[in-house]
């Protein structure tokens, strides 16, 4: 996944000409976890004094690490404080999840106690990364990848009082997720953007559709796209992110 997000950079960085792109990516790893919830990397925004700032939170997908998107912070605007974390649960180094999971033929089996001891700790996260980064609480952005989407639709769904909106992408909503939905008033004002790949063998397209079903018959706003891609992040997939995220953060 990584290396091919690095391969795409270039050409998104032509075609997003109205956010701002760092030359030289600036990014900070904590290589401990204190005094925070989650190992996480950062990438620092431009600051008017100390005014707080908006921020993305990244996801990263099963088996993977806070490494892995963090290459999307090249094309992310430079006024938003970008955060890659890390997922706390491992079976190796390197290789992180939110909750267990496994694949049996059409069926994804899925951990739904872990995933919610996961969101709360990066519900917890969240105070912590306001409080010493100097964020703006009324304007976080979740962008979650595969099983990291999966996190971003329960966090969304649940709390959607505490964050702006999420970019989810190749992911879907997990059966728990759906008996756990924040006040419809907080709904409202929640910006949801989703993508999928119609030749995503991983997660099929059809579940994404699915998960749009849901959203409109508890009417969460939402906006949908596919990609004729597999389970990855498309050139186009990330350049109607970028533009999306500017529209929602700063429109």
């Amino acid at each position: 996944m990584r290396y091919f997000i690095l391969l795409i950079i270039c050409a998104i960085i032509g075609a997003c000409q109205t956010t701002p792109i760092e030359s030289a990516i600036d990014i900070k790893e904590n290589v401990s976890v204190y005094p925070f919830s989650l190992k996480h990397q950062v990438r620092e925004a431009i600051r008017d004094g100390n005014k707080p700032v908006p921020a993305l939170i990244m996801l990263h997908g099963l088996n993977s690490n806070e490494n892995d998107l963090m290459p999307l912070a090249r094309a992310i605007d430079k006024r938003i404080f970008v955060i890659s974390l890390q997922a706390p649960l491992s079976d190796e180094p390197d290789s992180h999840k939110w909750f267990n999971m496994r694949f049996e033929g059409h069926k994804i089996m899925c951990n739904d106690a872990q995933a919610e001891r996961s969101r709360l700790i990066i519900l917890q996260f969240l105070e912590e990364a306001i409080a010493e980064y100097n964020l703006d609480p009324e304007n976080i952005v979740f962008m979650g990848f595969s099983q990291g989407g999966m996190m971003a639709y329960q966090f969304s769904i649940s709390t959607p009082h505490l964050i702006k909106g999420s970019a989810i992408l190749s992911s879907y909503i997990l059966e728990s997720n759906k008996l756990k939905i924040g006040k419809q008033e907080d709904l409202d004002d929640l910006h949801l953007f989703i993508s999928h790949g119609v030749d995503d063998k991983v997660i099929p397209y059809h579940r994404a559709v699915e998960s749009m079903k849901f959203l409109e018959n508890v009417n969460i706003p939402h906006q949908f796209k596919l990609y004729p891609v597999g389970h990855k992040i498309s050139e186009q997939n990330l350049i109607d992110v970028v533009n999306w995220l500017e529209k929602v953060m700063f429109e």
